[in-house]
């Protein structure tokens, strides 16, 4: 990250962060703005009402931010850019001042860059400044309890939930509660390294994925760390090595190496260059080289809590509507049939039988999948778990009426 100077005229300075320019909106900037905060998805879960207008666009714009210098002085904030483009493409602020050294920060982003990291990547840049050049004592982020994407981001950035408010109506007039959670200079500077750690590894793994195929794509890995987190906080796990081995499980596997001692070396070379301690390394190296299927057989050492977790949740990604679409992908990624009634499930399988053997995919629901409910550790992943396996049940009754005519 490049903080380019700092702030004046009460404006924010230019940001470069790993993928992202942060820069001063303008007029210029109004057109693509419009693009996303005229849609319902954004503004609405952001707080605000629809902007309909090209010219509501620059008058928020050209007289909003004055206007709010004036009563809140709150700086101007980003927008966001694409390295290389000039296109806005989201905008982070501090948006309300709540006390003088407590600020509360808010951000919309285009649907279409979604689910990439692109706000946690913005809003670590604005901590930075807040933290370090405007001297915060504490920062804030608001959101409905509906709006689980915007909780993923204060978690991520190691926001605590602090209260759940009183029940309101969004500006859509849906029933919801405002959410707060909250982040302190002392909670910030302690977790600033664990935090950009994070980000880099995120950033490791979604390149050595890219183009991948099979169901062990980037979104996977996005999914299992979602829910690692979410299991790791019922069970009090260290999050920290929870979310690095989510993150990492897939780059050693062998379905993506030529074997999974060359993908663990990849592994444990990306954990040394980013200056972690050794038992932090081994715990994370334990848990990606224990956590796979392999024919359902007992890993080569026993998994501590926090490879529990991270097992659990990849495991809760291959069962349900999720799991069955991820079958269909690798087996059609791998040239294999949908069905054939001739082939026959197999039983007590090696792992070379799993890994090697010719199947199917209906195949795999009972060599795997229908097998998973009952290998799931934690008791907050076993209550998902029965949910997807039903699911499971009721997708194969149709799958075989369909198949043989009947529906």
């Amino acid at each position: 990250m490049k903080i380019l100077g700092k702030i004046e005229n009460s404006r924010l300075p230019d940001v470069e962060t790993q993928r992202l320019f942060l820069r001063h909106r303008t007029v210029a900037d109004a057109k693509d703005i419009l693009a996303y905060v005229s849609l319902p998805e954004v503004a609405i879960p952001a707080a605000f009402p629809l902007v309909k207008t090209l010219e509501d666009e620059i008058n928020y714009i050209e007289k909003f931010y004055p206007q709010r210098l004036v009563e809140e002085k709150l700086p101007a904030g980003w927008g966001l850019t694409l390295k290389g483009q000039n296109r806005v493409i989201g905008s982070v602020d501090f948006n309300k001042r709540h006390e003088d050294k407590v600020l509360e920060i808010g951000y919309t982003l285009h649907p279409d860059y979604w689910g990439q990291g692109y706000i946690p990547e913005a809003c670590q840049a604005l901590l930075e400044i807040g933290f370090g050049q405007m001297k915060l004592e504490k920062i804030l982020i608001h959101c409905y309890d509906y709006n689980r994407q915007s909780q993923r981001v204060a978690e991520k950035l190691g926001f605590r939930f602090l209260e759940g408010g009183e029940p309101i109506e969004d500006p859509a007039g849906r029933s919801c509660r405002n959410w707060t959670y909250q982040l302190t200079k002392q909670e910030w500077e302690a977790n600033k390294g664990k935090t950009e750690i994070l980000e880099a590894t995120r950033q490791f793994v979604q390149n050595a994925l890219e183009g991948e195929a099979s169901g062990h794509d980037w979104r996977h890995i996005v999914r299992v760390t979602n829910t690692t987190v979410t299991l790791a906080k019922q069970e009090k796990a260290d999050l920290f090595i929870c979310q690095m081995a989510a993150l990492l499980h897939d780059i050693a596997d062998e379905k993506l190496n030529p074997s999974q001692e060359v993908g663990l070396k990849k592994v444990r070379d990306f954990l040394g260059s980013q200056g972690l301690g050794q038992e932090q390394i081994e715990q994370i190296m334990a848990i990606v080289a224990n956590i796979s299927f392999k024919g359902g057989k007992e890993p080569d050492q026993p998994l501590s809590l926090e490879g529990k977790i991270v097992q659990d949740a990849d495991r809760l990604d291959a069962i349900g509507a999720i799991g069955i679409a991820r079958t269909m992908a690798y087996s059609g990624n791998k040239g294999r049939p949908i069905h054939d009634p001739s082939m026959k499930p197999r039983e007590n399988l090696t792992y070379e039988d799993y890994r090697n053997g010719q199947d199917t995919a209906i195949m795999h629901f009972y060599e795997k999948l229908l097998k998973l409910k009952d290998l799931i550790n934690t008791p907050a992943a076993k209550q998902v778990a029965q949910g997807r396996h039903d699911f499971l049940l009721t997708y194969l009754n149709q799958f075989y009426a369909e198949w043989d005519g009947e529906r």
